[in-house]
Parts: C-alpha cells; structure tokens; sequence
C-alpha cells in the first residue's frame, strides 16, 4: 500500500495576496490625498457620507416621538397588567395580617387560661399540704399534752 503524502503549503500565497493588497490600498490613499482628483473624491466622499449622518439623525429626531409614545403605551400596558395583581397581593397580606393577629390572640387567651389552671393546681396543692400540716401539727400537738399530763 502506498501512502500519499500531501504537502500543504500555507502563508505563501497568503503572504503575497496580503502583500499585495497593501500595496493596493496605499495606492489609492495615496490618490486620495496627494492628487487635485483624488482630493475632490475624498471630499466628495466625506461630504456624502456626513449628509448621510445627517439625514440618519433627521430620521431618529423624526422617530423619537413615535418611539416615545410606543414605549409610553407599553408601559401603561405593564402597569395595567400589574395593578390588579399587586392589589391582590396587598388583599393577601391583609388577610394574613388579620389571620396572624387573630392566632395571636387565640395563644394569648390560652396563656391566660393556662396560668389560671396552674393557680389554681397551686393553690390546690397549698392547702392539701397546709392541710396535711395542720393535721400533723394537732396530732402532734395531742400527743405532747398527753405526755406532759402523764408527768
């Protein structure tokens, strides 16, 4: 089997299109600024292309009241749009607002009524164990009489 080899040469050609083109463009400029013809085209050429900057800026002063006005409508369309959506969100927050307060209220209610509870479990026991102190102390008590009236 024979292999072919294929030898590829770049820049070569390249260089000298480049190079050339070069030379191309000097020559012209070179037109351009150093002959009375060449001169007339460039100010030809600069005029022309200032009209057309020019006209381009009549024609966006032009536009821009059209584009305003577009833009305008496109926002009043957006805020349209959102109004709704944003009162509805304020109507949801309000509505949270109320239901948090309400919650609030309900844990505070059941705070109170809890801190009855417990005073009164409190008290409860208090007595139960002043009760029970009582009773031992008047047993107590009964027991010591009996002793001192023994001596």
């Amino acid at each position: 089997m024979e292999e072919k080899k294929h030898h590829h040469h770049h820049g070569g050609n390249g260089l000298g299109n480049g190079f050339l083109l070069g030379v191309i463009v000097g020559v012209l400029v070179a037109l351009l600024f150093t002959t009375k013809k060449g001169r007339e085209i460039f100010k030809e050429l600069t005029d022309k292309g200032l009209d057309k900057i020019s006209d381009l800026q009549d024609e966006v002063d032009d536009a821009m009241p059209a584009v305003k006005k577009k833009v305008e409508e496109k926002v009043d369309e957006g805020v349209d749009y959102l109004k709704p959506k944003v009162d509805e969100i304020k109507k949801d927050v309000r509505y949270l607002v109320k239901e948090v307060k309400e919650v609030k209220e309900d844990l505070l209610g059941d705070v109170a009524d809890t801190k009855k509870e417990v005073e009164k479990k409190v008290e409860k026991e208090v007595q139960h164990h002043v009760a029970k102190a009582e009773e031992k102390a008047k047993h107590e008590t009964k027991s010591l009489r009996r002793f001192f009236k023994k001596k």
